[in-house]
């Protein structure tokens, strides 16, 4: 591991080392103010599945092929708070496919890795990984809704049964994803549930994302 001026550089396999993974959910802990692993945990992996998919999903849509997800591969700066600032990939693989066989097997080590450390079950995480992947795919296609769409679905279902089927919403012209997962901000009581959280009620939730649709974003 080296310090640079952004954040502590790591090769992405300590993502699957325990040790490594209790550090940071005690760092998270000490931002976020509270001190229940499973809910540190969980907010956490809300976080980083996100930033790991993120460069991911634009190279896809853009090019077809796509940074090397394989853990050995990887490169992760690390903010002080715990969470990931940018992840990047030493290798490249071609194709929805080819790029959901080697996440999966990432996924499959953070996430069992994580849930023996946090606490927090292995489904809810799985679920947290899928609307990330939904998440990106449309922030990389944004006037693409079915294109999007098609993407995740296909990722998803070469990843197999662990992963849950990513679910999406159409209010007015834009496309959300229908969360099947919670990151658990709301217990922290830093903060309130997010707008499109399954832990609210469907009428809440449903004008809560018009009131967002209706604002353009």
């Amino acid at each position: 591991m080296v310090e640079e001026s952004a954040g502590l550089v790591i090769a992405g396999t300590a993502l699957a080392d325990t040790r490594w993974l209790a550090d940071r959910i005690a760092d998270t802990a000490r931002t976020w103010r509270h001190d229940d692993p499973r809910v540190i945990g969980t907010l956490w992996w809300y976080i980083v599945s996100s930033t790991m998919l993120e460069e991911p999903m634009r190279a896809l849509v853009a090019t077809g092929s796509a940074p090397d997800p394989a853990l050995e591969a990887l490169t992760c700066t690390v903010r002080p708070d715990g969470s990931l600032e940018r992840v990047t990939s030493s290798g490249v693989v071609d194709g929805p496919s080819a790029f959901a066989t080697a996440l999966g097997a990432s996924l499959h080590s953070i996430v069992t890795a994580l849930a023996s450390v946090s606490g927090a079950g292995e489904p809810s995480l799985w679920a947290i990984a899928a609307d990330a992947l939904g998440n990106r795919v449309l922030d990389a296609s944004p006037t693409d809704h079915d294109r999007a769409t098609e993407l995740a679905l296909t990722i998803a279902d070469v990843i197999g049964d662990v992963m849950p089927t990513p679910r999406f919403v159409d209010v007015g012209n834009h496309r959300y994803v229908h969360r099947t997962s919670c990151c658990l901000i709301y217990l922290t009581g830093v903060a309130d549930k997010c707008v499109s959280c399954p832990r609210r009620t469907p009428e809440e939730r449903a004008g809560l994302l018009a009131a967002r649709a209706g604002t353009g974003r």
